[in-house]
């Protein structure tokens, strides 16, 4: 799984960098348009882990790389499953540096111009917020990367391409139909009332959970799916 993992980085390195340099002027240019550093975080997640599988699964299809790892003594199981690992590790490495660069900016803003920030006080990054922010990219992109994975080993760039849109869609109207019923509004008005250290906390717990157990789920049926695929 490791060497599967490995030989991923290899292939994607160059468009791992690309992806990289872009998510952080994007990032930068959120942060100044809208005046918090905070938002460094999710761009950061989001734009770099979201696009890396389909970049792989390109990558595979242009480069003839998933043949060349066919010959490696590996199952297509454990193929699959370095390439969660890779996700996972690539998922944890941005929310580590948009962190960074996060707390870098409002550390910097006292010394910005003026006129450069718009509003100086949103860069400002509280620990708890920071942690929040980062625990629903986590989250987030955990679901999204995870839904990903199956559709990109069973139908390929072009086709999952084409579904992915109506996947998404689909997943925010159950979270909205979810959110807007009474069971949920009668569970969560205690929570709503009480803003305290201990509810973040919950929430990230939450968060991270959510994202965690829907990657894991969708890297095991990726998996299966890869190992019955026709190359």
């Amino acid at each position: 799984m490791i060497s599967a993992c490995w030989f991923d980085f290899i292939v994607s390195r160059k468009a791992l960098i690309q992806q990289l340099v872009v998510a952080v002027l994007v990032a930068l240019v959120m942060a100044f348009s809208t005046g918090s550093a905070s938002v460094v975080v999710p761009v950061m997640v989001c734009a770099v882990v979201i696009a890396l599988p389909v970049s792989l699964c390109a990558l595979d299809e242009q480069g003839d790389w998933q043949c060349l790892r066919a010959s490696f003594p590996l199952s297509r199981k454990q193929v699959m499953a370095g390439r969660s690992l890779y996700l996972a590790l690539a998922t944890l490495a941005m929310t580590v540096l948009g962190s960074v660069l996060a707390v870098a900016l409002s550390a910097l803003a006292p010394i910005m111009p003026a006129g450069l920030l718009g509003n100086s006080a949103g860069f400002a990054c509280e620990p708890l917020d920071l942690l929040l922010i980062s625990a629903c990219s986590i989250g987030i992109v955990g679901v999204i990367a995870g839904v990903m994975l199956p559709l990109l080993a069973r139908f390929g760039v072009t086709r999952t391409l084409t579904v992915l849109p109506l996947v998404v869609v689909a997943v925010f109207v159950g979270i909205s139909v979810i959110i807007g019923s009474a069971e949920f509004a009668s569970f969560a008005a205690p929570l709503l009332g009480v803003v305290s250290d201990d509810a973040v906390l919950l929430a990230m717990a939450v968060f991270v959970g959510v994202g965690v157990v829907v990657f894991a789920l969708c890297s095991v049926l990726a998996g299966r799916v890869y190992e019955n695929r026709q190359l």
